[in-house]
């Protein structure tokens, strides 16, 4: 699903459609936090924190990170002694 962007005074606003804002129960007013995630992602959180989306959120991006050689380890073989 695609949001556009839209002027609003000197800033710039996002809809959010209907349907997901039943699911995530928000209403006029309700407040959200926004953090941007190291990728570039904005993330969306409602105040009330659910720990385990938090945990699970967490786990998917530590699945997404492809594992690569330790920093260390290349650190002491490329070491001259």
């Amino acid at each position: 699903m695609n949001i556009q962007l839209a002027k609003w005074g000197n800033s710039l606003a996002l809809r959010i459609p209907q349907h997901l804002l039943k699911e995530a129960n928000l209403t006029e007013g309700d407040f959200l936090s926004a953090r941007l995630a190291p990728d570039g992602t904005i993330v969306l959180r409602t105040k009330q924190i659910d720990r385990k989306s938090i945990v699970r959120e967490l786990h998917e991006f530590r699945e997404s990170m492809p594992m690569s050689k330790s920093v260390i380890k290349q650190l002491r073989e490329s070491a001259r002694y």
